[in-house]
């Protein structure tokens, strides 16, 4: 009688490749590998060790670059890649793993990596400097990419990342100068994104560097084309927006104003609520989402476990579709 362990390479490798889409059984590593030396091996040479991978800390990264470094390029798939980055301060306090060091890694995996089938790339990073975001510059093409989220950065790409549709940038502090035109750096990051997310550390951070007027844009300029209407606050705006032609939804997430006793801001996105109240009501779905939190600080603990949950079902929901 026929076994599992007597089917062709081809069939148990393709079995194998739907076992590890499913992360939340566990990595495909430590749930088939160990059931026999032939599943071990046939896992690691057809690269499915590294089709889902989850790296926590900068000993992991390094840990998994030099492996796929000693590795052919046919064995280094990855399918979705999760990074949280933490700094490694178990050596010295006064010497912590550098920002520029750890975007470094980040960019020496994604640039070793085989890029052809990756989907997912989630990254989360503890800085040093919380008034700073780290700068991630994506140096290779990522045809594959559908859903980019990444925790305290701002990102670049040499090229654009024509197959992005979700783009979520969390944890910011502000935006600088250069990357304030937020319409800007979507159109040439993601031409074709459909869905941005934005989330500020401060209130000051979001309302100051211009994304809430850039909401008001998009939100006026869609509503019109969508219903052929307007709200009296934005008559004699205009009605265009520059960001993709694609996007059809922006969430603004930011710590409440109230909290930081920022009365400017308060007003400003208090004045924002009641238009996007107000053109709700004319949309079957809304374009526009402005959240706070009551809380002064959720902590990053918290912020590692929704972003792993979110990677995790993820993975889960694309194994079934």
């Amino acid at each position: 009688m026929a076994t599992l362990t007597s089917l062709p390479d081809e069939l148990l490798a393709a079995i194998f490749s739907d076992v590890a889409a499913d992360v939340s059984a566990g990595h495909i590593t430590t749930t088939v590998g160990p059931v026999c030396k032939l599943f071990h091996n046939l896992i690691q040479s057809s690269g499915i060790d590294v089709h889902y991978v989850f790296l926590l800390g900068v000993d992991s990264m390094r840990a998994f670059l030099a492996v796929i470094l000693s590795r052919k390029m046919a064995q280094r798939r990855v399918h979705s890649l999760l990074i949280v980055a933490d700094h490694d301060h178990r050596h010295s306090r006064e010497n912590p793993t550098s920002d520029a060091s750890l975007v470094r890694t980040l960019q020496a995996i994604i640039v070793n990596i085989n890029p052809s089938l990756l989907h997912t790339l989630f990254m989360y990073s503890f800085s040093n400097n919380q008034d700073e975001n780290l700068t991630l510059h994506i140096p290779i093409s990522l045809p594959a990419l559908t859903t980019l989220c990444l925790s305290g950065f701002v990102v670049t790409s040499s090229s654009p990342l024509s197959s992005l549709q979700s783009i979520q940038l969390l944890r910011l502090a502000s935006l600088d100068e250069e990357y304030r035109n937020v319409p800007r750096l979507v159109v040439t990051l993601a031409p074709h994104a459909t869905r941005l997310k934005l989330t500020f550390r401060t209130c000051a951070g979001a309302v100051a560097t211009q994304p809430v007027g850039y909401l008001n844009e998009f939100l006026r300029a869609t509503l019109l084309r969508k219903t052929g209407r307007t709200i009296p606050q934005f008559k004699n705006f205009p009605q265009s927006h520059a960001f993709p032609d694609s996007l059809t939804q922006i969430v603004l997430h930011c710590p409440n104003p109230e909290l930081e006793d920022a009365h400017w801001g308060l007003m400003f996105t208090r004045s924002l609520q009641v238009v996007l109240m107000r053109a709700w009501r004319l949309l079957a779905e809304p374009l526009v989402l402005l959240s706070f939190t009551d809380e002064e600080s959720e902590g990053e603990k918290q912020h590692v476990e929704e972003l792993v949950e979110e990677w995790m079902q993820m993975n889960c929901d694309s194994k079934m579709m």
